[in-house]
């Protein structure tokens, strides 16, 4: 309820405005009563066929401005929805973003996901239909105070029936709330492991994980289903005190106006119109007591955004060097993935110079991909300094940074959208003639010709469905466009064909030639002997050491 009552905060004089509208709907509602009334009391008994067209005429002209009302203050909720939801959908893309790469690893796959499915959850549970609900809830006392004018006596009698309607179901929305919780939490499980399958169709397949996976999914989707039992049981049960409630409500005021109408002290047409009063009343009560429950998602929604939301950004702001030569400086770096115990790195000091190749060796898990993504700047060590010409890289642009850079990662993800969009996604303002000599460069000139679209052929789902060769192709392009002086590439020989390979190892020896800081990260060191400079191993624990030789070459 406090995430509604800030919306409505947010802007008090449109607030005002919704109350004085929702205060003439609800007046102009009570028509409908008076109308009954009116009928039984004066038309009835006299016959009159004029005070039946003068009644029907007035309810009618209510009712339609009742109507026309509810549809202006339906428009005035984007006052209170519009903005605050772009804010919501805008922080939460820019904060996935923008938030730097040591905090967000901190967070799982699912996790972020999550946090961005809890956008649109956040913008349904603080909606118009929510907002109008709540709005409307102190309003319930105007058909009270009707039916007080009415009879004291049906107006007691009313207001004990809403009361404990009201008070039971706000009960039972609070007993919901830990099995909901609960059904949120399993529902989050269940999507990893749907996800999880999603990715690794084949694998199940040819591994015969089917068993097992189908047995983890008969557990989680029993365990799922006996949340959402409970869940449903006492939402039913709500629906079940809603609707009893009416019924005893709608027999007590009635048996309550009987009996005053037998008495000669209420007429039959009022204690008609009484009972429609008080359902009304019961209806705003009912639309505000199912709030609960969408609060209560809310709540579980904001959750997951919020850890996402306290993550630190990157510098949007800092220093840019106006000449860069490329001098790269690792200075007693020391990192460790979070929840691990042991560091990949302890101690490692190291110097790339601009116009040599330095190739970093090392086996599966050693660090060389993470070495990469600290050579990014996406990581940050957890000790000791990252120095490019002497300037370290917490105090560097983040996005000046890395338009320094030419990479080529391991394993190439691509942005829905054209081929063209990713190639120059770092260098949009590429001139033509440069785009395509990088398009020849990369070897993927081929491609581009023979697929129908050519340079718009869009790239949907980050490019799973081609081929790896081509993929990395694209990659080794849309680095190459940044014509930066440091040269990052992460294992690039793997997926290519002999054309590929020659394509890769012509580039790595023009980008040396022409001055830059070449770093490439490979598990086998062969087929760079002739063109690197020098190796760093980082199978030697705990300080990876700089060799000027490299395996396998006279004197190593």
């Amino acid at each position: 309820m406090v995430r509604l009552m800030r919306r409505f905060m947010a802007r008090p004089g449109l607030l005002i405005m919704a109350l004085v509208a929702s205060l003439i709907i609800h007046l102009l509602s009570l028509a409908s009563s008076i109308y009954v009334i009116q009928v039984l009391n004066r038309y009835v008994s006299n016959g009159v066929d004029s005070t039946l067209i003068t009644l029907t005429v007035g309810v009618l002209l209510a009712i339609v401005m009742e109507w026309i009302l509810r549809r202006l203050r339906f428009r005035m909720m984007d006052g209170f929805t519009a903005r605050p939801d772009a804010e919501i959908a805008g922080r939460g893309f820019f904060q996935l973003t923008g938030a730097r790469g040591s905090a967000l690893i901190h967070l799982s796959e699912g996790q972020r996901r999550e946090a961005m499915m809890a956008v649109a959850t956040l913008q349904g549970v603080l909606g118009r239909e929510n907002l109008i609900a709540l709005m409307d809830f102190p309003f319930a006392l105007l058909f009270v105070l009707a039916l007080f004018i009415l009879n004291a006596r049906i107006g007691v009698v009313a207001s004990i029936m809403l009361g404990l309607v009201l008070v039971a179901s706000l009960l039972l929305q609070w007993a919901v709330k830990q099995p909901m919780r609960q059904q949120n939490r399993l529902i989050v499980e269940h999507n990893q492991l749907l996800q999880s399958v999603l990715k690794a169709v084949e694998d199940i397949r040819i591994f015969n994980a089917h068993g097992m996976l189908r047995q983890v999914w008969g557990e989680r989707q029993t365990r799922l289903n006996h949340a959402r039992h409970r869940v449903a049981l006492r939402q039913e049960t709500l629906r079940q005190i809603l609707a009893t409630g009416s019924a005893l409500m709608s027999v007590a005021v009635i048996a309550q106006g009987a009996l005053l109408v037998v008495n000669g002290d209420m007429t039959s047409g009022a204690m008609i119109g009484a009972n429609i009063l008080a359902g009304r009343a019961l209806a705003i009560i009912s639309r505000f007591s199912q709030l609960g429950a969408a609060m209560e998602q809310g709540e579980s929604a904001a959750a997951s955004l919020e850890k996402l939301m306290k993550l630190p950004l990157e510098m949007p702001e800092g220093t840019a060097l106006q000449t860069f030569t490329g001098n790269l400086e690792l200075n007693d770096v020391a990192f460790v993935y979070p929840g691990s115990a042991v560091p990949l790195f302890e101690s490692l000091s190291v110097r790339f110079i601009p116009g040599s190749l330095v190739v970093v060796a090392g086996d599966n898990g050693a660090g060389k991909t993470t070495l990469a993504r600290l050579l990014t700047g996406f990581l940050d060590p957890v000790r000791g300094k990252i120095l490019a010409d002497g300037l370290e890289y917490r105090q560097m642009a983040a996005g000046w940074l890395r338009r320094q850079l030419v990479y080529f990662p391991q394993e190439p993800v691509f942005f829905d959208g054209t081929l063209l969009d990713n190639i120059i996604v770092n260098r949009p303002d590429i001139p033509l003639e440069r785009l395509n000599m990088m398009v020849d460069s990369a070897g993927l000139r081929r491609f581009v010709n023979e697929s129908p679209d050519g340079l718009q052929t869009r790239l949907e789902g980050g490019g799973g469905q081609l081929a790896l060769g081509v993929r990395r192709r694209i990659a080794l392009a849309r680095g190459l466009v940044s014509d930066g002086m440091i040269a990052i590439f992460d294992d690039p020989l793997e997926g290519l064909d002999g054309q590929g390979v020659s394509a890769v190892m012509n580039i790595l020896a023009a980008l040396k030639n022409n001055g830059r800081t070449v770093i490439v990260l490979s598990h086998d060191v062969t087929p760079f002997q002739e063109l690197a400079d020098a190796c760093l191993d980082l199978n030697m624990k705990p300080k990876p050491l700089l060799r000027r030789t490299l395996p396998g070459t006279k004197g190593a």
